[in-house]
Formats: structure tokens, sequence, C-alpha cells
């Protein structure tokens, strides 16, 4: 902008904004549209432009919510720790594949670790308000001379809901989904649930069973597709089903079934650090994640360890924790002057469990 003669002028034209608009002069807005550059409302508005909200609600573009909860599966679906567990330990090849065979085919060894392959455990779906995605347990691959034969699917549970045939048809159905347009041959999807809680239940088993209980009629139901629920209860199962383990998982399952391992103790520990953990969860006895790197260096030395030598060492690991407590425990009362409890700790555990609580050690 110059000045003539006290007069602002602005692109070769007096300036004023009470001026009239001189005709055969273009404006700003008349030379942009000329020159066919889109204004700010035309490329807010362009339909061939995607938005930030058609952005988000692309079904291949994962909203930051569905973001958020991947990333904090525990909080989301209020994951206890040991079911994160349960899950590291089915993540090895050869436990898996242990315990389809002893549920899916009667103790058959069919399947061997070393055959399967990890598969997603992912899959999406639209709800009333977007995409959102869901998360199975654990699933492998059957793969034979380099083509999926099957995919297993294993849902850890520990609190199962009434509803729970119906998660099951959600899992396999994305699983089938993501066949649709592949190009290769389909191949079936095995699902089954373990159940880790010591409380029995008696969910619907079926589709049908679950659209009974809520009033579907009998002749509708006769159009519906039925799907069937499996589930196989770890604190419930015969020794007959338990003798069919051969992997690390007859370990847990004998103990949540008979409290100890007397009939594997000649058996191998493969996975030490999943198991030593899994067992801690178990009991709350913090010797069994204690002895990890020690299982661990022996395995890296090429030693195998077996049932009987772990419980050697744990009896000697609590004979040892045991005494430091007790010294510990007896050093407090002596500061106190407590001779009277010092007494009692000698005839009682009961008591010596009950002041090791009240001082904390």
């Amino acid at each position: 902008m110059s000045w003539r003669n006290g007069i602002p002028w602005k692109n070769g034209i007096p300036w004023n904004e009470n001026i009239p608009r001189k005709e055969g002069i273009p404006q700003e807005e008349e030379i942009l549209q000329k020159e066919g550059i889109p204004q700010k409302k035309d490329i807010l508005e362009n339909e061939d432009i995607p938005q930030k909200k058609d952005i988000l609600e692309n079904e291949v573009i994962p909203q930051k919510k569905v973001i958020l909860e991947k990333k904090d599966m525990t909080a989301r679906k209020n994951i206890s720790r040991k079911d994160i567990l349960q899950k590291i330990l089915l993540s090895h090849g050869d436990v898996f594949a242990d315990c389809e065979n002893v549920f899916s085919y009667g103790g058959e060894r069919c399947l061997r670790g070393e055959d399967l392959r990890p598969a997603p455990t992912e899959s999406f779906y639209r709800g009333t308000d977007g995409m959102h995605s869901q998360f199975s347990d654990v699933s492998s691959y059957l793969v034979q001379d380099g083509q999926i034969q099957i995919q297993f699917i294993i849902g850890n549970e520990t609190g199962l809901e009434g509803r729970q045939v119906l998660r099951k048809a959600s899992y396999q159905g994305g699983a089938y989904r993501a066949q649709l347009e592949s190009g290769q041959p389909v191949y079936p999807v095995i699902g089954m649930v373990i159940d880790w809680t010591r409380r029995g239940t008696r969910i619907p088993l079926s589709l049908h069973e679950l659209l009974l209980r809520e009033g579907v009629s009998a002749e509708n139901l006769s159009r519906v597709d039925d799907v069937k629920l499996e589930v196989h209860h770890m604190n419930n199962l015969s020794k007959e089903v338990r003798r069919r383990f051969v992997s690390d998982m007859g370990f847990v399952a004998d103990f949540l079934n008979e409290g100890g391992f007397e009939s594997r103790l000649k058996q191998k520990i493969v996975h030490p650090e999943a198991l030593c953990e899994m067992m801690a969860e178990l009991t709350g006895d913090t010797r069994f994640t204690d002895l990890v790197e020690d299982l661990l260096k022996r395995q890296a030395e090429g030693k195998e360890t077996i049932m009987c030598e772990y419980i050697d060492m744990l009896e000697a690991r609590g004979a040892i924790v045991g005494e430091d407590r007790l010294a510990k425990l007896m050093q407090r009362l002596l500061q106190d002057k407590n001779y009277q409890e010092l007494e009692a700790i000698s005839n009682s555990r009961e008591k010596r469990h009950e002041l090791y609580r009240k001082y904390g050690i």
C-alpha cells in the first residue's frame, strides 16, 4: 500500500472501504477463482477429498481409540496376571499342540509343535459407533508343505459369561472373513475354551441353547445354524485326561487337581520361566520365581531339570528362606523384649506367621 496526495493506494487503485467497487477491476476473490485456485471453503467441502471424520472412520486406518485399547489390553479387558501367564505358556508350540492333542484329539499325538505357526489373534468388526478390534487369546496355524491346513483358537477364561458362545462365533467369524478374498484354499477354524476358575458353570454350550434360553421359538430355531461351545475346566480334569499331557502343562493340570506333581517326578521341565511364573501365580509361593535364573542357567549349559530335582531345589530354598525369616523375627522380639512371644513362636506355626505379617517379615 502507498500514499498519493494523502490517499492510500493499493494494487494501482485508491483504497477506501467507502469507495464503491470499481467495475472491470478484478478483486482478490475473483482473481483466485479465475486462476482455478480452490478457496478454503471449497477445500473443506470438496467431496473428493477425505475429511478428518471420514479418515477416522475408514476401515483400513484404526481409530485412536482402537490403538489405545490394543496397547492397554489389561486395563480394557481387566485381564488378570494369571490370564497373561497362561497365554505365555500356551504360546510355546509344544504346549499348544499338547493341549489340542489332549482335548481335541482324545490324547492322540496328531499335532507337533514344530508344525504350528503363530496365527493372528486380532480381528475387526463394525459396531454402532464405528470399527472395533477384538482379540482372541492364542491362535496357531497347522502348516504342512507350506500350506495352512487348520487354524486353532484357544480362549483362556477366568470368568465365563452367559454369552460365551457368541464370543467363539465372533472369533471364528473373523478368521473366516479373513479368508473370503484371499484366493487361497479355505481351511477350517477350530476353537475351544480353557476355563481356569474353581467354580462350576451352567452357561449355554451352544447357540441353540442360548437362543432357547432367550425365548426364541423352536420353529425359528430350526432355521438357525448351530454353534457348539467346547469348554475344558482345568480345575476339574479326570486323572485319565491329565495323563494325556506330555508338556509342561501337565505339571499345572496335576497341581490344580492334586496339589502336587507326584505322577510327574521324572518328567523334564522344558519351559522353566513360563512354568515358574505360572506356578508362583497359582500358589503365591515366590520360591518358584526365585529359582528361574538357576533353571535358565542349567538349561543354557545343556543340563536338563526333571521335576524331582526341581522339588529338591524348592525345598532347599524354602529351608533357607524360612530360617532367615525366623532369625529376623527373633531379633525383633528380642529388641522389643517380648519374651512371651518368643516362647510362643517356638510351639506355634500359626503364631510365627501372624508375627511375620505384623512385622512385615
